[in-house]
């Protein structure tokens, strides 16, 4: 079953708009007598609810996250229906067992829509293929190969916005061309800066800052997932995030330079 988020959205989320409120009501109505006990109840579920979908967006990804977050109102209602209470009860826990061999069987998943750049991308070239997908709270992130060299892979943020993993030895020498880009012109007015990277992506404006001279690259990089796809690729990619030259830090920008740099940075 594939979920197309560009034609669905809509319709999923409007049905949602009248039950949660319509159930909420009449729970209220049936236990006028323990109203703030409810109330209370309610907004320590919606506290936990908010907290765990955060985790579980990057441990089971969105799909299983979806089914799971399903699963929670029919566990409630058993407590609120003793006539039906088995057969909630056993539906919940089907929902939770989708919900866990999803990952593996992916009967659930939800696939870019026709808008989406990645999609258009795999549509017009046969020989890309998807070789890793990662959910966080920040966004989706896809590893897209099969570019031609020197790209490893398309790394797609929420399957539109992209940005590179490049092919290196780890060789500073091998990526002297590089200060023709430019993306380099920048480091032409300058002589062995210290760079501070905001955003790295996958790695090819920290090779630009490289191959240009700079003896130090602060990488401020905000969603962990992108570290971890670019890491994946190792010695393929010069082990670009893993460099003594290279420090990088897993931070806001912008917070970063307000609190926590005070040096002067080129």
């Amino acid at each position: 079953m594939t979920f197309q988020p560009d034609h669905a959205g809509g319709q999923l989320s409007t049905p949602r708009c009248f039950d949660y409120p319509l159930a909420l009501s009449m729970i209220f109505h049936l236990n006028q007598q323990v109203a703030s006990t409810l109330y209370f109840a309610d907004l320590i579920g919606a506290s936990l609810g908010a907290l765990l979908v955060t985790v579980l967006l990057e441990w089971v990804g969105s799909e299983s996250t979806l089914l799971l977050v399903a699963a929670a109102p029919l566990a409630a209602s058993a407590f609120l229906s003793k006539r039906h209470r088995t057969v909630v009860v056993w539906g919940a826990l089907i929902v939770v067992g989708f919900a866990v061999s999803n990952g593996r069987v992916l009967l659930f998943r939800v696939t870019p829509g026709t808008l989406k750049a990645m999609r258009r991308h795999m549509q017009d070239n046969a020989r890309l293929r998807l070789t890793q997908t990662g959910w966080n709270a920040y966004s989706r992130i896809d590893a897209v190969e099969g570019f031609p060299p020197p790209n490893l892979a398309r790394l797609y943020i929420d399957s539109d916005a992209w940005t590179n993993a490049q092919q290196w030895d780890g060789n500073i020498e091998s990526i002297r061309n590089v200060r023709d880009w430019y993306r380099a012109l920048p480091f032409r007015l300058v002589s062995s800066p210290e760079t501070l990277m905001i955003g790295p992506g996958g790695g090819s404006d920290v090779l630009v800052a490289l191959a240009s001279g700079s003896r130090k690259v602060t990488a401020v990089e905000l969603n962990p997932l992108m570290l971890r796809f670019v890491r994946h690729y190792g010695e393929r990619a010069g082990n670009i995030y893993n460099r003594s030259d290279v420090e990088v830090i897993e931070s806001e920008g912008r917070s970063f330079i307000s609190w926590m740099c005070p040096q002067r940075v080129e």
